[in-house]
């Protein structure tokens, strides 16, 4: 694309080279260091695209290998400023609009910034503003290795940056650093309670005294495992309950799905609108703000500075769906929210038809981790070593 442009703006020539041997003309022409492009070769000739300027030697290599050279096409802004140099006006104004377009293109318009977990958006747009990548900035001045250095340099949670200018948008790409775990405390003591409804399924217990058994019904708040341990041999000890534990766990859920779908189907109406962005704000470049058509989608395409909004209309059709296929959809759904809370051992439902949609009542059953951390108060007494 860009070298097409290029020779459009310095201009080239079709030609076409008739004769016995025309490949001779291509190895004479490539010793000369004169360039050809888009060769097509054919019977006893050959159509070449040449630059401008080696127009007279190419005429010269043709004649000394016995070869006819003919002009198909001249094509490029010289030979068009060449057709209208009389229409003076025209020329400045083409030279004038193209140069108004080059230094728009010249200008940055856009910064993007991908990767952001924990740091805010602002925090790293304020850096990129003071190492000099903001909208208005030339394009040709902004030194990306230098700019990532700096702001690594300014913070620390950064761990990597990389900047890349594409036309008129700098795309900026960040890694955080992984924040350190956190060191448990193991001089406190505590407790493992339920923090869920449910039968215990299996128990792994690595610090601290179980109380119950696996196969037993636990609730809410109920102690799981004691943080406190009391033998013979070493008496009353504090210990931070470490376990890990898996339980059984009911989930009920009553939807409501409808006995259809609605499609909708684009039709051939459209309409479409163009706007200017400049400098974080959008010009429109259309007089007519409304929309004529209840139902639609809009797409966006955007070249350079411009962004193209196309409106489509799309008419709703409702479509019948069967009472099996609307509780196999609802059940997908409900699976969904249930995976991130531990595997799915088995789902039942019941349900009932009302007008257009069925109410269906789901029970699950999963298993789950279980329990959570519960701090012992205990008071020191006089003689008592702190760390038992």
């Amino acid at each position: 694309m860009f070298k097409g442009v290029f020779y459009f703006f310095k201009g080239y020539v079709i030609i076409k080279v008739t004769g016995k041997f025309p490949e001779r003309v291509l190895n004479v022409a490539a010793r000369k260091n004169v360039l050809c492009w888009d060769i097509r070769p054919n019977k006893n000739s050959m159509v070449m695209k040449i630059s401008a300027k080696d127009l007279k030697t190419m005429e010269e290599i043709c004649e000394g290998c016995n070869c006819k050279m003919h002009h198909m096409a001249k094509i490029g802004l010289p030979f068009t400023a060449k057709r209208h140099k009389k229409r003076q006006a025209l020329l400045w104004g083409v030279g004038g609009f193209l140069c108004i377009l080059l230094a728009l293109f010249s200008v940055l318009w856009d910064v993007r910034i991908t990767g952001l977990e924990n740091i805010p958006e602002q925090t790293v747009s304020a850096l990129l503003e003071e190492s000099g990548i903001k909208k208005g900035t030339l394009v040709y001045g902004i030194d990306t290795r230098q700019v990532c250095k700096e702001i690594i340099a300014k913070n620390d949670k950064i761990a990597w940056i990389g900047i890349e200018i594409k036309g008129s948008c700098a795309l900026v790409e960040i890694v955080e650093k992984v924040q350190k775990p956190e060191i448990k405390d193991i001089e406190n003591a505590y407790n493992i309670i339920s923090d869920k409804n449910g039968v215990i399924d299996s128990m792994q217990v690595r610090s601290g005294v179980p109380v119950v058994n696996v196969g037993d019904a636990v609730f809410e708040g109920s102690l799981i495992v004691s943080g406190i341990s009391d033998s013979q041999a070493v008496g009353v000890r504090y210990l931070p309950a470490d376990a890990d534990i898996i339980m059984r766990v009911w989930h009920e859920k009553q939807v409501t799905e409808p006995l259809y779908i609605i499609e909708r189907i684009p039709t051939e109406k459209q309409k479409s609108r163009i706007s200017l962005n400049l400098f974080g704000k959008q010009i429109p470049l259309y007089f007519r703000e409304d929309i004529p058509y209840n139902t639609y989608d809009i797409t966006h395409s955007f070249w350079g500075i411009f962004k193209k909004e196309t409106i489509t209309e799309i008419k709703e059709k409702k479509i019948p769906v069967t009472e099996q296929n609307a509780i196999i959809n609802a059940k997908k759904n409900f699976e969904q929210e249930l995976k991130p809370l531990g595997e799915i051992v088995n789902i039942t439902y019941s349900y009932e038809k009302q007008g257009d949609s069925l109410n269906i009542h789901f029970t699950a059953e999963l298993k789950e981790k279980a329990g959570k951390k519960q701090e012992i108060e205990r008071i020191i007494q006089d003689g008592e070593n702190p760390a038992n």
